[in-house]
């Protein structure tokens, strides 16, 4: 058979079957299931939390000492319920973690923020707060204890004695300056009875967590030395987290210990609620009543000193203002810095540096001889110092008897014996506002008060709560009320 024709008996074969089913044709073969169609999967966007505060968080100003409770829920789509909160300040500072934050600020600025992360990393932070200050204000009938920080300079001899930081130096002289930092505990009354105080890097109060007696208990808590590079930096960093940049310098009168010094000069921070840096000068008085002489001399050698420390505080950049408040004695020390200083800088010549300049010199009860001042000392703080005060009392028995030893009348003598001269107000105090020898007034309320107008306020005698008495010469002097 030929190869033509050899598929042909199939053909029929397949026809007759074709024939035989009534089908006509033959059965196409059943089609292919359809092939999938590939595309890449879509993937849902991960969400960031919800996060929602509520609680007591202060509005503007509040008190030191309040509790902020605030409490937080963080919700997430992909993760539910989330708990990894964490809270924080302006600053970034970790101030807690969980679902509450309890706190007391410290005295300053705040924004809390709450920032809640999901599982995949996204966060969602949001203010807790609005901005607010956190301000301590206290005043006598708070009844708490106040802290001072006091940092001072002395020309006494000693070494430091922790368990009893008052005995650390003694009477002794020594030729170079030493310098640290005190803590003294000031009880609640010994400080301002009108208006209040504000808590500072060099006074604060002190609430809960101190013994039951240190409201009425005067004490000196703790001493540390230091050299003075790290003196300067301690006081520039201080009053840099303070109110206001001004230092006070405190000269303390005969008769007077280290500890009697420390404690006059902490009150007086308290006493008139200065907003910056006291400073203590500790000069070597003998703290004997017999010691009268000596302490005059150690007096008048110490104001090499004085006049050392007052150049250092004057070259420190952060100073922007400076003040000085002496008693008795102290004006001596004073006195023979001021000449010192025009010494130093009489023979610098062109090449001297700045001249010391006060912002307040303060002498109360001023154990100096009244021409030495008008002739020497005043001359020399016209040119240094914006205002000059003079608090004196005719009734001030401890100058009395300064005038008869050393026959000449004392500065610090008030009435009829009252020194007055052009850029110097002169107070008169009056024998209620000081104590029993009519030296001291510092503890007398209407000294107090004038002091703060004075030294932080920075107001004239003319627009404090002083009397005018106008003599028949025409001249002025206040007094206290």
């Amino acid at each position: 058979m030929s190869p033509i024709f050899a598929g042909a008996p199939r053909r029929a074969a397949g026809f007759a079957l074709a024939a035989l089913c009534g089908c006509g044709h033959p059965a196409p073969p059943p089609a292919p299931p359809p092939l999938p169609v590939l595309s890449a999967p879509v993937e849902r966007p991960n969400t960031p939390p919800s996060l929602s505060v509520s609680g007591n968080a202060p509005d503007g100003i509040a008190t030191y000492g309040a509790t902020v409770a605030l409490t937080a829920r963080c919700d997430d789509r992909e993760d539910g319920r989330l708990t990894g909160i964490h809270w924080t300040n302006g600053p970034g500072e970790l101030l807690g973690a969980g679902a509450e934050l309890r706190l007391m600020p410290e005295p300053g600025e705040y924004v809390l923020l709450a920032t809640c992360s999901d599982l995949a990393g996204t966060a969602t932070t949001v203010a807790a707060s609005p901005r607010f200050e956190i301000i301590d204000r206290w005043s006598a009938a708070d009844s708490v204890p106040v802290l001072v920080r006091l940092p001072y300079a002395t020309t006494r001899g000693g070494s430091i004695t922790p368990r009893s930081p008052g005995r650390s130096f003694d009477g002794t002289a020594r030729d170079s300056l030493a310098r640290g930092l005190l803590t003294v505990n000031v009880p609640s009354g010994d400080f301002r009875a009108t208006g209040s105080a504000v808590r500072t890097p060099y006074m604060r109060s002190v609430r809960g967590n101190v013994a039951s007696d240190d409201a009425r208990r005067l004490s000196l808590r703790a001493i540390d030395a230091t050299d003075s590079s790290a003196f300067a930096r301690q006081l520039a960093q201080g009053l840099s987290e303070g109110v206001r940049e001004e230092r006070l310098v405190f000269v303390h009168g005969y008769r007077t210990s280290f500890e009697s010094a420390a404690v006059r000069a902490a009150r007086l921070a308290a006493e008139v609620q200065f907003p910056g840096a006291t400073i203590l000068f500790a000069w070597s008085s003998n703290a004997q009543l017999a010691s009268y002489r000596s302490d005059q001399r150690a007096a008048r050698d110490a104001g090499r000193q004085l006049a050392a420390l007052l150049r250092e505080l004057r070259a420190d950049p952060g100073t922007s203002d400076l003040s000085i408040v002496s008693h008795s004695m102290g004006a001596e020390v004073l006195a023979a810095a001021l000449r010192t200083l025009h010494e130093a800088d009489s023979a610098a010549g062109a090449t001297r540096m700045p001249p010391v300049m006060f912002r307040e010199v303060v002498l109360v009860a001023p154990d100096l001889a009244a021409g030495a001042f008008l002739e020497q000392v005043l001359p020399a703080l016209s040119a240094r110092a914006a205002r000059v005060t003079i608090y004196a009392s005719a009734a001030d028995f401890a100058l009395w008897s300064s005038w008869g030893s050393n026959g000449e009348r004392r500065l610090g003598l008030g009435g009829r014996f009252a020194t007055l001269a052009r850029g110097v107000e002169t107070i008169e105090v009056p024998y209620s506002a000081t104590d029993a020898l009519g030296h001291n007034p510092f503890t007398a309320p209407p000294f107090r008060d004038d002091l703060h107008g004075l030294l932080v306020q920075h107001l004239p005698a003319s627009l404090r709560s002083l009397r005018e008495i106008r003599r028949d010469d025409g001249t002025i002097v206040w007094q206290l009320p």
